[in-house]
């Protein structure tokens, strides 16, 4: 992408990706902190849910506009992420495997 596109579709292609990212973080944060309580480590987000869930849907805008606006660099940050994932999972399971395979007695 860096060798192929022009500065502007690689700015489009990071800030969705990134927007992606961060809101999945904070919407996992908030899921966690729901599951366990308040933080015990004294943390706390001014202005808790509002703010977080502000910080949601503005990303939710910028990958929407990014999708409707601009789709190839949208589309591609997709085929990273799920190209991504399907490396992970490869790895993951050759890992499992190679562990199952050290277990047995030596």
């Amino acid at each position: 992408m860096i060798l192929t596109a022009s500065y502007e579709r690689l700015l489009l292609y990071i800030g969705f990706t990134l927007s992606l990212f961060a809101m999945l973080t904070v919407l996992g944060l908030m899921r966690l902190r729901r599951q366990g309580g308040p933080p015990s480590t004294g943390y706390k987000t001014l202005g808790y849910p509002v703010t977080p869930l502000l910080f949601v849907l503005g990303n939710l805008w910028i990958i929407y506009f990014s999708i409707r606006s601009r789709p190839a660099p949208a589309a591609a940050g997709i085929v990273t992420i799920v190209t991504g994932l399907i490396v992970y999972r490869y790895f993951q399971k050759k890992n499992r495997e190679g562990t199952a395979d050290r277990s047995g007695p030596v």
